[in-house]
């Protein structure tokens, strides 16, 4: 979380924070971009490839693009004889997204139902030479936030389909093989546990700007004040982000600051006097404990790494 914390401000951080928050950036992009019942557009899924692998030094030359080869899933690097599954060929790929983009726009089912079909497709399709499993779960979110399912959040589902990987792929296999009523099915008790593990983190945020007065006893208006009313938003501080919340001088930020770091409602995890950085300890401890919630009870199959 602290390397995470760190590439949310450009700091440098490890490799896996930069992707996993370039994927954030990618997959809040393309839900956004359906806001207000928006149709969900082959630009916009080509724009959060692009934004997800656009820095990956391996996959940047093909950031943005369908995929020209063909790919498998499961089985040897060489050769798809015992793979799970082999997509259709690349030269159909333009024309299945067409295909599936027509479907994800129409008005006339289930959302959830709409979502899972879409996600079970597109990860059929597997139109991308990498990054069709991100991509795809972001797919989701933007068919619920076409549909008005969703207005400013997303339903964190991909925390419940990753807990338990083996199940998400039968069901994605059971798919493929004409089995839609139980991917309908399994999407919709993930996002039943997802927002109902949400909403108690949601409830647990919201009490916390009480609690975090009571130990620092700031003055109406003061920096320290102005930096509490806006951590939930944004819990994640520099020095340029921490002015932003006070419209304090720098002195008066930092000052801020640092009462807040002896009340133990922030705790800095850089080191060092320059490119400082803090982080609101009981909202990053409300992350991780959602996730948990929501379902991070086994580890990943070895079928599937």
């Amino acid at each position: 979380m602290d390397e995470l914390a760190r590439a949310s401000v450009g700091a440098k951080a490890a490799d896996s924070a930069m992707s996993t928050f370039a994927a954030a950036q990618a997959l809040t992009a393309l839900t956004n971009s359906t806001n207000g019942g928006q149709p969900l557009t082959q630009a916009a899924i080509l724009e959060a490839h692009g934004q997800l692998l656009g820095t990956d030094p391996t996959e940047r030359d093909h950031a943005g693009e369908y995929r020209t080869v063909q790919n498998w899933i499961g089985g040897s690097d060489l050769t798809p004889y015992g793979s799970q599954h082999v997509p259709p060929p690349p030269a159909h790929v333009a024309g299945l997204m067409e295909d599936l983009l027509v479907f994800a726009n129409r008005d006339d089912l289930s959302g959830t139902a709409q979502a899972a079909i879409a996600h079970a497709q597109f990860e059929a399709i597997h139109p991308f030479a990498d990054g069709n499993g991100r991509v795809g779960r972001g797919l989701i979110g933007a068919v619920l936030r076409r549909r008005g399912l969703t207005r400013s959040v997303t339903v964190p589902a991909a925390a419940a389909m990753l807990a338990d990987v083996d199940t998400y792929f039968d069901h994605l296999r059971g798919y493929r093989e004409g089995d839609a009523d139980s991917m309908v099915a399994y999407l919709a008790h993930a996002f039943i546990g997802a927002a109902e593990a949400a909403e108690e983190a949601a409830n647990h945020l919201a009490e916390l700007p009480a609690q975090w007065r009571d130990r620092v006893q700031s003055r109406r208006g003061s920096a320290a004040q102005k930096l509490l009313d806006g951590l939930l938003s944004v819990p994640i501080l520099d020095a340029e982000r921490a002015k932003h919340l006070t419209g304090a001088s720098p002195a008066r930020t930092y000052e801020a600051l640092d009462r807040l770091t002896d009340a133990r409602v922030l705790a800095e995890i850089s080191h060092g006097s320059r490119n400082r950085i803090w982080v609101a300890s009981d909202v990053m401890t409300e992350v991780r404990e959602l996730e948990d919630r929501i379902g991070v009870r086994t580890k990943p199959s070895n079928r599937w790494l």
